[in-house]
């Protein structure tokens, strides 16, 4: 059936999902301007939107006065938030943290009261997932610890269930101590039960992960500043001035769903930096080509390819698919206008290299997708000069702010749209800050 927009509500404790970002909104607003409203609202009994709020808002910003719903009847509110959350987590990108800040929400509206399987089914989380959230809660006495919890068929059960213990099989002496540290470390966050080494370092990789961000850190000096938003707000909102960046060293996701953002970012480059300034972008092999098309598309100047190359030591260097083993990352070199290399002392002109070697183990310690902090550094050191402005359109760990800052005397804006990333770009510029006063005590 067809409503008019004049008599669906949209009511606050039904949108249990944030905003998407920017960029998927700006491409379902074009989709709902050209198309209109395809996919139906789900509405209650009383036009109370429960899915759809924002094709919604903006359907009512674009005059349109009729919509397509769908009404169901009968539910009670719990009802309602099941049908929200089990719609809107199978159609919605979500994040594993989007998800598991839907946990959280969960537990604390319902008290508690839901077993880890059921709320898991709900957000599109593993049972365990939701043990860990339900856990750090209880220990924090957000919820309460109740003897029993309801599931998915409704009937409440005994919420104690016997403690499995983790056994991880090893091969050699070295494994049996990467074994013992990752049990003592990590061993509550860990699968109960038995699992390979390779799968219990992957799980307290992520227990890492997710413990990053929790704390109270000051923030960075303000000649750093790492804000939440989407790439494209960094100029209607005032961070950066038109044609005032020097370097964009940035590392977008490579991922395909995200590659339809690169025409934005590359117009978005054009706009901030200044003539002569460069992008410096990774793109991953599978990216490469889409974020050439879209930078010569805005009218950047093509520059260099630059190749960040690795010592091939682990399993996941190697492309099963096409039956490649990746040797290196690429990463894009444009510039606004004539690039023009930077000249210093008797103006002598400062070269670049297009190659990179990598020493070591991949740095990851503060984000699944991290680069490098050293060749982050050696390129600011190059291809800037003191009292530049360097930005980072997809902070993620924001390696690139902490480079900006070991290498002296530049400014930085970066900017990501997980709240948690800007916590964490806090936490890991305080740890370097205390890190080099260490040194230098």
């Amino acid at each position: 059936m067809k409503c008019e927009c004049n008599t669906l509500r949209s009511l606050p404790q039904y949108r249990l999902f944030k905003c998407r970002p920017t960029c998927e909104r700006k491409f379902l607003e074009s989709s709902i301007k050209e198309k209109g409203v395809l996919v139906p609202l789900i509405a209650d009994e009383t036009l109370a939107i429960l899915k759809g709020h924002q094709r919604f808002d903006i359907a009512t910003a674009l005059g349109i006065h009729e919509v397509p719903v769908e009404v169901v009847q009968g539910l009670n509110e719990e009802q309602k938030r099941d049908l929200i959350l089990q719609v809107g987590s199978l159609h919605r990108s979500l994040t594993l943290a989007d998800r598991r800040d839907l946990a959280r929400n969960e537990l604390l509206f319902r008290k508690g009261n839901i077993s880890d399987s059921a709320l898991g089914a709900l957000v599109g989380l593993s049972d365990k997932t939701v043990k860990a959230v339900r856990e750090r809660m209880l220990a924090t006495s957000e919820i309460p610890n109740l003897p029993t919890r309801q599931g998915k068929d409704g009937i409440e059960r005994p919420a104690a269930a016997p403690r499995k213990s983790r056994i991880i099989p090893v091969n050699s002496f070295r494994e049996a101590v990467k074994a013992g540290e990752i049990l003592r470390e990590y061993g509550d966050d860990l699968p109960e039960g038995r699992l390979t080494l390779n799968r219990a370092k992957k799980q307290a990789r992520l227990a890492h992960y997710l413990g990053l961000g929790q704390g109270e850190a000051p923030p960075p000096p303000a000649e750093f500043k790492a804000v939440r938003c989407d790439f494209m707000e960094l100029l209607p909102k005032g961070h950066v001035k038109p044609c005032s960046v020097r370097l964009i060293y940035t590392d977008p996701p490579w991922a395909n769903d995200w590659y339809r953002n690169w025409p934005d970012l590359a117009k978005v480059a054009r706009e901030m930096l200044m003539e002569g300034g460069l992008l410096l972008a990774y793109t991953g092999n599978s990216g490469l080509p889409v974020a050439m098309d879209a930078c010569q598309s805005a009218g950047l100047s093509w520059v260099s390819l630059i190749s960040m190359v690795s010592v091939v030591s682990k399993a996941d260097a190697k492309d099963h698919w096409k039956g490649i083993i990746r040797c290196f990352v690429p990463v894009v070199v444009f510039s606004k206008g004539e690039y023009l290399p930077i000249t210093r002392g008797n103006d002598q002109r400062i070269y670049f290299r297009d190659a990179f070697q990598r020493e070591g183990i991949p740095e990851k310690e503060w984000h699944p997708w991290q680069q490098g902090v050293a060749e982050a550094e050696y390129y600011i050191s190059h291809l800037t000069e003191p009292g530049d402005l360097i930005t980072d359109l997809c902070g993620g760990s924001f390696t690139t702010m902490i480079a900006a800052a070991n290498v002296g005397n530049r400014r930085f804006v970066g900017c990501d749209i997980e709240e948690r990333n800007i916590k964490i770009a806090w936490e890991r510029f305080a740890q370097e800050a205390t890190a080099k006063q260490s040194k230098a005590g």
